[in-house]
């Protein structure tokens, strides 16, 4: 049996199984994220709201949704008699393994209520998120379709990670009543922020800003903002710090993407002046190239024929 059958077959096996999972968790009898956002009643949950000043409001945590949704769609897509032969999935596909596979433990040790559970599965996904972005980096999706099944997928996949990790560390602190200078949770909890929104920047720096990865973190963010204001715990500088880190999140991404592709599109067109000099010495502008309109497709893509 061949490498490249042997990861399709666990693949697709993965991606159903998490997809089964977060549809129980979120619609079934019992189920953690199930009641319109709301998590299940009774003692203090792993991810509930108000388990501490980190928290987000529970609805973010349906973006296991889609996520899981995209990876199902990409192994139905790497079966593709085009796909078989393509070398990004003998690399990239096995980290799709490996997200859905914490992404199934992230799942249980959710249902379980354990914290210390929670924190050590988010740091695993921590690390294969990072794992997928330095790839994403080394070698873009040939297509638009690829690039949404795998990158898109893989961006919110690491977003989800890094607020997990936030979010069940703070529980474990605030369960602990640790204290900073008297502030209580503020101090910490600020330092989480800064932490996020750090991190979140340093991959937003790379490639054409990995807008996916950006947008899901800047999300949750919000919803933090959201949770800080309208439920309990509260505290308004929290809530305004939270929405701040979301927004420089966003804006550090969309300048990363426009600054890459403003330097792509004066590179095609030295080289189409470099082609055409005898053209009065100049070139006439107009407008994006198709390597340019290729390059908009997706974060990062290189169109390619599938």
């Amino acid at each position: 049996m061949s490498p490249g059958l042997v990861r399709r077959a666990t693949v697709s096996a993965a991606a159903a199984a998490t997809t089964g999972c977060a549809l129980v968790q979120v619609f079934g009898d019992g189920g953690t994220l199930k009641d319109r956002g709301t998590l299940k009643t009774g003692t203090l949950e792993v991810l509930d709201p108000g388990g501490s000043l980190m928290a987000p409001a529970a609805v973010f945590w349906w973006l296991w949704l889609p996520v899981a949704a995209l990876w199902l769609g990409y192994a139905v897509y790497q079966w593709l008699p085009r796909q078989r032969q393509n070398p990004r999935h003998n690399r990239l596909g096995w980290v799709v393994l490996a997200a859905n596979t914490t992404a199934l433990g992230w799942l249980m040790a959710v249902s379980l209520d354990s914290a210390p559970a929670v924190l050590s599965v988010a740091a695993l996904q921590v690390a294969v998120g990072l794992t997928a972005v330095h790839l994403i980096n080394r070698e873009p999706a040939g297509s638009s379709t690829e690039g949404t099944l795998t990158d898109v997928a893989l961006g919110w996949f690491l977003a989800l990670a890094v607020l997990t990790l936030t979010t069940a560390l703070s529980v474990l602190l605030t369960g602990h009543d640790v204290d900073l200078g008297g502030w209580g949770g503020t101090v910490w909890t600020l330092v989480g922020l800064i932490s996020v929104t750090v991190g979140i920047t340093v991959v937003c720096m790379t490639n054409r800003g990995h807008l996916p990865v950006a947008l899901a973190a800047a999300a949750g963010l919000v919803c933090v903002t959201v949770e800080r204001l309208a439920g309990s715990p509260g505290s308004f500088v929290i809530a305004s710090s939270a929405a701040g880190a979301a927004f420089l999140v966003v804006v550090s991404s969309g300048s990363r993407r426009h600054h890459v592709d403003h330097e792509r599109r004066i590179s095609a067109r030295r080289s189409t002046g470099g082609n055409h000099g005898g053209n009065d010495g100049g070139v006439e502008d107009q407008g994006d190239t198709p390597s340019d309109q290729a390059d908009s497709n997706s974060d990062g893509c290189a169109v390619r024929p599938e």
